[in-house]
This record gives structure tokens, sequence and C-alpha cells, in this order.
């Protein structure tokens, strides 16, 4: 192999080489936790929000509910299930999710941002499913809803739509926004009174959740909407995991599971919503 050969080889090498690293740290984190919290951990708050109030325990705290109602509600016929099934059903999911989310990347790379993702899919948060709003939500509207009644601020697609001018997909999150909410409110309006005051009482804790060598919100947040603006007028979607991330409240190991978005988002797409400009391959 000539030296020219040889950069080369190593440039392609590097990526993987280096996810490969951080993955294996990162697992090592996931399953000591999972040691120590036991298996879904995060999961098991959605299964034991309906025991008592919804929002009686504050962030942070063991077993802690900090989704909208909507979510609780969704997730409810689910929950009714013993929690060993429970627990199964949400991590397996996320262990395909993920695996999905990979298909298509070179081999390293895949395995790198598999192992990444450990922490996420041990505990059975949710990251590993917006991560999948953002590959159908760079063509659809409806997909984002999810990401808005749970996380809430990495909800870009909105932003991502007025950047292109995509209209009726911006008008289609709200729609579907508008009809899971009003469903939610007939149901019992006094649960979302409960989360806004949840909301207020508790605002200002992510930046402390996420440490101090974490940027604040207030920074990353307008970051993030500008990149999603750069991105969308640029066609590049493989920034829009990055900015959700950027926007999310809590930075901890299993929000970098938003970036197993990246390998799909960076195949040949067709944009059928900016006529003028032609679909590309990252």
């Amino acid at each position: 192999m000539t030296a020219p050969e040889a950069r080369i080889s190593l440039r392609r090498r590097l990526p993987g080489d280096v996810l490969l690293v951080l993955g294996s740290c990162l697992a090592l984190v996931g399953v000591q936790w999972a040691w120590r919290y036991g298996l879904g951990w995060d999961a098991h708050a959605y299964y034991v929000a309906w025991d008592g109030g919804l929002y009686d325990a504050t962030p942070g705290v063991q077993d802690a509910y900090n989704y909208s109602p909507a979510f609780a509600q969704a997730a409810w016929p689910l929950v009714q299930l013993p929690w060993p099934v429970f627990c199964g059903v949400v991590v397996g999911s996320a262990a395909l999710g993920v695996g999905w989310l990979l298909r298509g990347a070179r081999p390293l790379v895949a395995l790198g941002l598999w192992l990444v993702c450990v922490p996420e899919i041990l505990s059975g948060n949710v990251y590993w499913l917006l991560a999948v709003c953002a590959v159908l939500g760079a063509s659809r509207g409806t997909p984002w809803v999810f990401v808005a009644f749970t996380k809430i601020l990495p909800c870009l697609g909105p932003v991502w739509f007025l950047a292109r001018g995509e209209w009726r997909r911006a008008a289609a999150f709200l729609a579907a926004s508008a009809l899971v909410l009003g469903a939610s409110l007939l149901a019992d309006p006094a649960l979302w009174r409960d989360w806004l005051g949840f909301l207020t009482d508790n605002a200002g804790g992510a930046d402390a959740a996420s440490g101090s060598v974490v940027p604040p919100l207030w920074l990353r947040l307008p970051c993030a909407v500008l990149l999603t603006g750069y991105a969308a007028r640029h066609d590049r979607r493989w920034l829009l995991p990055v900015a959700m991330l950027l926007a999310t409240p809590v930075l901890a190991q299993g929000s970098f599971a938003l970036l197993a978005a990246i390998p799909r988002l960076r195949v040949t797409v067709v944009d059928v919503g900016l006529p003028a400009r032609a679909s590309r391959t990252a």
C-alpha cells in the first residue's frame, strides 16, 4: 500500500475507531447503571407513573415522570403488562430501533454507534424514538408530535419546515398536535394544569442536571435553532439530530442516541418540498 493510500485508509477508519472506543466506554457505563438501578431504570418511571400523582416526584428523583399527560395516557395500556414483560418490550424495541437507524452504515461505524446507544437501550428512555422521528420527520410533519409531547425542546421539525417553506408539513404537525392535545384534555384536563405547574416549578433545573461542563440551555437552544435553519436551507438533513442534541434540556449519556439518526439521514433522499434542488447524497 502506498503512502497516500495508507492515509486515505486511515481517514476512513478513524471515525469508526473513535466511535468504537467511545462506544465501549459508554456501554460499560450503561451496564454499570443497569446493575445499580436495574434494567430499564428510566422506563420504570413510565411504568409506575399512574401509581400516584403523575407529577408528585421532582425531576432527577428515581421514577420521576417528566413528560406530558398525553404520553402517559398513550402508554397506559402497555403498563398493564407485568413489569418484566413491559421492560423486555421497551428495551428490546430500543435495541431493534437503533439497529434500524444504523442500517447501511459501515460495519465499524454501526458497531461503534450501537455501543454509544447502550445506555439508552438499557435505560428504556425515548431518545432512540426521537432519532426515529428525526429520520421520518425530515419529510413528514406528524412524527414530530411525539417529540413535542415528550422532550418538547428538541422538537425542531417546525423550524425545519418553516425554513424550507414547507407549509403543508408544518400544518400537518400543528393539526396532529391539536388532535392529540384535544383528546388528552378531554380525558383529564386537570393533568395538564398539573404538568404546567410542574414545568414552571422546575424551570432551570436542566442545567444543574446536565452538569457544569455543559453549556447552559439558554445558549444551546438558540444555536440549535440556527443550526436547524442552516441545515434546512442547505439540505443538510444529517444535522437535524445534532441540533436536537443541542436543544435537549438535560444532556446525559443516553442523549447521544439521537446521533444514531445520522446514517439514515445521510443516504440519498428525494426532496419534494424544494423542487428547485436535486436530492443529494451526503
